[in-house]
């Protein structure tokens, strides 16, 4: 949103500015159950137990999305229900704590001059030491016809005996002055204030954050922060025009990447379609692109930062304690001490240029390797068998990529692919040839399920590079849920002839589930016409699923069904390529 201004508060910040909230009549009114808020205490709890003071980290909140009011405070536009229960946190705290630490205690003050009850109510919570519910439940009687104070009302109570089971115990207990101390100095706000918004645009802009249709999600706030801090940065004011095509360069990019993302065939090729993912399944696909950068710069400079400078406050971001606000906090960071480096004439770079240059780069390399045949290909593969989450990998694979670079080895990143995908399929041991014949050929169904369909597609992908030059397998089928891509036996289960059914990576081949299930127990031949009639008619069917079934290769016999010695050269067949494909003669002469 234009002008916004973003940054991360504390509460003791808003303490100290003295910060008032008024809750407008277009919001609803207070609705978090006992479930958001316990969920709200233990989370940050768990992260003070789990980071202490000393460790510097802090625990980043979701957005509070605000604008300035006539009368000095702030219009809470998103974020009521945080607010409040915080709000509520510190009035139940007071109690508990000693007398000498209740000075000034609350962080700021919220106002709903538009639910007199509601207000009161919020009044005499502040006033009100918590004793236990039912006592509590007597004092409080005259607000429970109010379904905006029954709310409040449930939210204290799960606040009080929250940290009266705290109390219970002597070592919490001990504990509960660094927890407060953690609510006041590292719990983390995402303030977004917005200046200038009518009442109009405010209830507009609510009601696009609340109904889904706008979100703010990392990619947003990380934008904004780059656009309010180049507008206006510290030192010598810039130049207007300067500033003004730097916020459009900005801007038009992050459009231009965020169009490009959306392209399926690129999509699925860097995310192996997983749906699981939260860098994945975000509403903006530049989220994926930025968590990626995150991860790198937290683990290579941020670390280094921290490492170079051990007594200084540390920067790197714990990742296990800000999964959902990751990447913002990493980019706030960065810029950070990007800025202080050029303030100490460490580096003349613009910090807001060099962190726009760094995401341009990190997007063109990802294209780079999407037009690249074998690249695509080899991690292709990756992306959509391995069962890691699509950044961590592709973080991996940008880090692998630079070194190789940096070393001016041209072939070091392509090797670096193989030997992923041979740990991959093998685990840290690489197999020889011979090795290799004895693993796969032990393969059974469904045991082995996840492995079978690893090494089919590979097998697909190899006989497509070494059949159809430049032809592309397409991943964006591949991983479309639609589809439901499955194992299918060649000869089917129902048909095997007397004894045990084969299960082997000789019987199976991969297919699209709707056709698998119209054919699935049929004779050989009959799928072979169910099949190639499929192809025909534009289906997408794998290269080697239809080789197996026109008997289209090495040693395939003339019969119309799939007979043992068809299933050994298939199976010698998927051998000889995936040897080459992954150059395991090499590890051979090497052993």
């Amino acid at each position: 949103m234009k002008d916004a201004q973003i940054s991360l508060k504390t509460l003791s910040h808003l303490q100290r500015d003295g910060v008032r909230f008024t809750i407008a009549g277009y919001q609803r009114g207070f609705r978090w159950t006992r479930a958001e808020v316990r969920a709200l205490l233990d989370d940050v709890r768990e992260f003070s137990l789990a980071f202490p003071a000393e460790s510097g980290a802090f625990y980043c909140l979701q957005p509070v999305v605000v604008t300035p009011a006539p009368d000095g405070s702030r219009i809470v536009i998103d974020g009521q229900q945080r607010l409040t229960t915080l709000y509520l946190f510190y009035c139940c705290c007071s109690w508990m704590l000693p007398p000498s630490a209740r000075y000034n205690l609350l962080p700021f003050s919220i106002r709903y001059p538009g639910r007199p009850r509601l207000q009161e109510c919020l009044e005499v919570l502040s006033e009100k030491e918590y004793t236990g519910a039912g006592r509590f439940a007597a004092e409080t009687a005259e607000f429970e016809d109010d379904i905006d104070c029954h709310y409040l009302l449930e939210a204290y109570r799960c606040i009080g005996d929250w940290l009266h089971g705290l109390l219970k115990s002597p070592s919490a207990r001990a504990g509960l002055g660094s927890l407060k101390n953690t609510f006041d100095t590292r719990v983390s706000l995402i303030w977004y204030e917005i200046p200038n918004l009518s009442a109009a645009d405010q209830a507009a802009l609510f009601s696009m954050l609340n109904t889904g249709k706008l979100a703010l999600t990392d990619a947003e706030l990380i934008r904004a922060l780059l656009l309010e801090r180049k507008a206006g940065q510290a030192g010598s004011p810039p130049d207007p025009a300067d500033a003004a095509a730097l916020q459009q360069s900005i801007a038009s990019g992050w459009d231009e990447m965020e169009a490009s993302l959306r392209d399926e065939r690129f999509w699925k090729f860097l995310t192996g379609g997983r749906g699981g993912d939260r860098a994945v399944s975000s509403p903006t696909r530049l989220d994926f692109l930025l968590r990626i950068l995150a991860l790198l710069v937290n683990r290579g400079l941020l670390a280094d930062a921290d490492r170079n400078t051990p007594k200084g406050p540390p920067l790197a971001v714990p990742e296990e304690a800000n999964q959902e606000r990751f990447s913002f906090y990493v980019f706030s960071v960065w810029l950070k001490l990007l800025q202080q480096q050029a303030a100490d004439g460490g580096s003349g770079d613009d910090a807001v240029t060099h962190i726009r240059d760094s995401i341009r780069a990190l997007y063109r390399l990802l294209q780079s390797w999407h037009e690249d045949v074998p690249r695509y290909h080899r991690i292709g593969f990756l992306t959509a068998a391995s069962l890691r989450p699509a950044a961590e990998l592709m973080a991996e694979l940008t880090a692998i990529d630079w070194q190789a670079s940096s070393a001016s080895s041209e072939d070091g990143f392509d090797r670096a692919l193989l030997a992923l995908i041979r740990r991959e399929l093998f685990g840290p041991a690489p197999l020889a040839p011979g090795a290799f014949r004895d693993w796969l050929t032990g393969l059974q169904y469904p045991k082995d399920a996840h492995r079978i369909r690893q090494i089919l597609l590979l097998y697909n992908l190899a006989a497509l590079e070494a059949a159809e030059a430049g032809s592309r397998f397409p991943f964006e089928l591949y991983r479309d849920s639609r589809l439901n891509w499955d194992l299918e036996h060649i000869n089917a289960v129902a048909n095997a002839a007397a004894g045990e059914p084969d299960h082997s990576i000789g019987n199976l081949t991969l297919l699209a589930g709707f056709i698998n299930r119209a054919c699935q127990n049929d004779a050989f031949s009959v799928k072979r016409g169910v099949i190639l009639e499929q192809a025909a008619v534009g289906a997408f069917i794998p290269l080697c699923t239809r080789k197996v079934f026109r008997k289209d290769f090495p040693g395939a016999g003339a019969s119309p069904n799939w007979s043992e010695s068809d299933k050994k050269a298939y199976t010698e067949d998927i051998i000889r390529s995936l040897c080459s494909f992954l150059k395991l003669e090499d590890i051979g002469h090497e052993s």
